[in-house]
């Protein structure tokens, strides 16, 4: 049988922070030429023969002086290169685009952040919460205002069904936050909630208190029908009751272990409460996680 939380957790709206069932299951020259002989004269016409009058040799060009080829020089070092100078505009726009970015990562972070002195802030992260339960958690469903009450069998066992709901957080609360937390989106082995609702003042939130006291202690068992009409049997057990601390066990049945292990305190005009729901021992952990959240709750 799948494993149910005893009263409707933040991550269902309608339900409301509530013990969570156990889920059911939890990358490519050419050649010289011939010379002639030049022709034979007869002796008479060699006797006859005078010598012609030689025309001066034309004159020659004088020779060309060769010039010795001129070994090329070197290439220069090269030298150290002139800085680069930006335009007056370029810089500016740069430096403007870098404040801006800056300014602008600064705007994001700021934003994502918490602002000190408000609910939000109160409540554990999902680091702290893993750092007390022993395992890492991510961040799921919140709720702003509690949830309607949810319907119990017997009747008068509404508050145990639904702790965190209207059952418990009547009107007039000033600020109200339900936060849960689970080992990842679609994993549920580990589930831890946290509620917080603030009051006008301390007297107020004692009569919240009370509320959820005496409803836990009126009722060792009760059928929880929750707003899809499912349905799950859990056992109450009150553990420790005080003015201001409440701590008590809910486990379904069946539920092969499945108990979600719960912690209230009140604090000045606050109400906190705490929940570890999981197959294991979370009693140690839910009393730790509830310690830290009322340490970081204004009272």
């Amino acid at each position: 049988m799948p494993h149910v939380v005893d009263d409707a957790t933040a991550r269902d709206q309608g339900d409301g922070p509530a013990d969570q069932p156990r889920p059911g299951s939890r990358g490519e020259p050419a050649a010289p030429g011939e010379t002639s002989d030049p022709p034979l004269w007869s002796a008479q016409h060699a006797a006859q023969e005078q010598p012609a009058a030689q025309e001066p040799p034309a004159a020659q060009e004088p020779p060309t002086a060769e010039v010795p080829p001129v070994a090329p020089e070197p290439p220069a070092e090269p030298g150290p290169a002139a800085p680069r100078r930006w335009p007056l505009a370029v810089l500016t726009s740069v430096g403007t685009a870098l404040v801006l970015l800056v300014g602008f990562g600064f705007w994001v972070s700021s934003q994502s952040l918490p602002v000190p002195g408000t609910t939000q802030a109160s409540v554990l992260t999902p680091n702290e919460a893993s750092a007390l339960a022993g395992v890492r958690l991510t961040a799921g469903a919140t709720g702003s205002e509690p949830p309607p009450p949810l319907a119990a069998d017997p009747s008068d066992c509404a508050v145990a069904v639904g702790p965190g709901t209207r059952s418990v957080y009547a009107r007039g609360w000033k600020t109200y936050l339900a936060s849960t937390y689970q080992d990842a989106r679609n994993v549920e082995d580990h589930l831890v909630t946290q509620v917080l609702g603030v009051y006008e003042d301390a007297e107020a939130a004692g009569q919240v208190f009370r509320t959820l006291t005496e409803g836990l202690q009126g009722c060792p068992q009760a059928t929880r029908t929750d707003q899809d009409q499912s349905t799950s049997t859990w056992v109450y057990t009150v553990e420790k009751s005080g003015t201001d601390t409440l701590s008590w066990t809910a486990a379904q049945d069946p539920g092969d272990g499945w108990i979600c292990y719960r912690q209230a305190r009140r604090k000045g005009p606050a109400v906190l409460q705490v929940a570890v729901c999981q197959a294991g021992d979370g009693r140690r952990a839910a009393a730790q996680l509830a310690d830290a959240f009322a340490a970081k709750v204004d009272g």
